[in-house]
């Protein structure tokens, strides 16, 4: 995924869930920001964030946008101030099952959405997805599956998941996306649950990069290994960016 740095330009106002800063009442992000090249954990943490606050990020800081299925919403504290947010998400279960089979359905969540500020430290997406899966492991180790794609429409190959060690599983093709007249594209989930659809269209879905990081102790691992349906592929390279991106 190319470190092109989603919502450039953008400069965020102070947003529930950020602690406040004195006398920065009137200023952006941007002007409060801590002063750090490179992250240094010692200064960051990780904590649950409202709805709102995942809908501010992901406006400012993320090519789509907007949010995505979620059940759990974290975001990134770098010296007091809200760098990012990362959301998971459950998926229908005939999707879940497909991974390591129906019995391991109901311990998958999705990496639904993964986006950063411009001015995070340099190496800030790893060290979130990090501390991110080992909040999942403390506070919910019902979760043993996680899953997430990289868009290859938007030119991402999934460095981020490649640097953290996730498995790689191939593409997806064949599934439908519906476009309304207005440009808003639903999945199918979303507009099975609508009663009435705008005005608009069927188009293909963009290719996607699948990615599986498995959770637990070793021999856990090795035991959803086993039963992983999917196979494990040499991960996918970028041909002429190799920067990463700061959304996924």
């Amino acid at each position: 995924m190319p470190r092109q740095r989603s919502g450039c330009g953008v400069r965020p106002t102070l947003g529930v869930d950020m602690p406040s800063v004195p006398g920065a009442a009137a200023q952006s992000l941007f002007e409060v920001q801590p002063a750090m090249q490179r992250l240094d954990p010692s200064r960051c943490s990780v904590a649950p964030v409202s709805f709102d606050s995942v809908r501010q990020v992901l406006a400012e800081a993320h090519y789509i946008g907007r949010p995505g299925a979620t059940s759990v919403r974290l975001g990134l504290y770098v010296d007091g101030s809200l760098a990012g947010v990362i959301t998971f998400g459950t998926i229908p279960s005939n999707n879940a099952s497909a991974i390591c089979g129906p019995e391991m359905a109901g311990a998958v969540l999705e990496l639904t959405r993964l986006a950063l500020y411009d001015w995070a430290p340099c190496n800030s997406e790893s060290w979130f997805i990090g501390a991110a899966v080992h909040w999942l492991r403390v506070n919910r180790p019902d979760v043993r599956i996680l899953l997430s794609y990289a868009d290859g429409e938007q030119g991402h190959v999934g460095t981020i998941y490649q640097a953290t060690n996730w498995l790689y599983t191939g593409t997806t093709t064949g599934d439908v996306l519906y476009q309304s007249h207005d440009g808003t594209v639903m999945h199918p989930r979303t507009t099975g649950r609508a009663k009435v659809l705008p005005p608009g269209f069927w188009i293909p879905s963009p290719t996607k990069h699948r990615y599986v990081l498995l959770l637990g102790t070793s021999k856990a691992r090795r035991a959803l290994l086993h039963r992983l349906r999917w196979e494990i592929l040499p991960y996918p390279k970028k041909c002429i960016d190799k920067r990463m991106d700061r959304s996924a």
